[in-house]
């Protein structure tokens, strides 16, 4: 992903002529740039999730990818920042890329109908926006937790310490550590079914 958003800073660098006029391909103000990078930085994982849903090989999926990412920044002026979802128009582009990539290797043995890539593409999307849901719901309840408990959730996942690590942090045992996680994730599963619960999710 890193080669991706640096074409695009170097895409952007450059002017490029046609005889007297600026192309319009490459002349994009800094903020747009900014604002292409903040959007695809943020949903980069659930569309690597797709181009392998899609294209089960890794190498074939993530060429797919970088081919659909250049494409999604010269569309980006396309894009409706007003009111759209970056990845449903991200993920339909990257679909047709998919499906290019099958018609070019249809004299393979395996291939996929386009209707079933379809399908794939609308299950994963949906999937992704459950995922990502279900994190901000996380977030929110990990900010309810007690100081010290966010402080272990913080030493734990967010800088992946040990157990062990995370007790002499703490000045506690490993046993009692592990009691603690314990209990913190069962209560942020409780607080994330009843948040969605309350928003009519199920």
């Amino acid at each position: 992903m890193r080669e991706i958003v640096s074409g695009v800073r170097s895409l952007t660098s450059r002017e490029t002529f046609r005889g007297n006029r600026q192309s319009k391909v490459t002349m994009f103000r800094t903020s747009d740039t900014e604002e292409f990078i903040r959007l695809f930085t943020a949903h980069q994982v659930r569309l690597q999730t797709l181009a392998l849903s899609l294209i089960p090989n890794y190498a074939d999926a993530e060429e797919v990818l970088q081919q659909a990412s250049l494409i999604i920044w010269k569309k980006f002026g396309e894009f409706d920042r007003a009111g759209g979802s970056f990845f449903a128009w991200a993920s339909r582009i990257l679909s047709f890329e998919a499906k290019n990539y099958y018609r070019r290797k249809g004299r393979d043995k395996l291939r996929f109908d386009e209707k079933f890539l379809d399908v794939v593409a609308d299950r994963v999307s949906e999937m992704s926006d459950e995922l990502a849901e279900r994190q901000r719901l996380l977030s929110d309840c990990v900010a309810r937790l007690r100081p010290e408990h966010q402080e272990i959730i913080r030493l734990r996942y967010g800088q992946g310490a040990t157990v062990d690590a995370v007790a002499r942090a703490a000045g506690r045992t490993s046993d009692a550590i592990y009691n603690v996680l314990s209990r913190i994730r069962q209560v942020l599963v409780e607080c994330v079914d009843r948040q969605r619960a309350m928003e009519g999710r199920s």
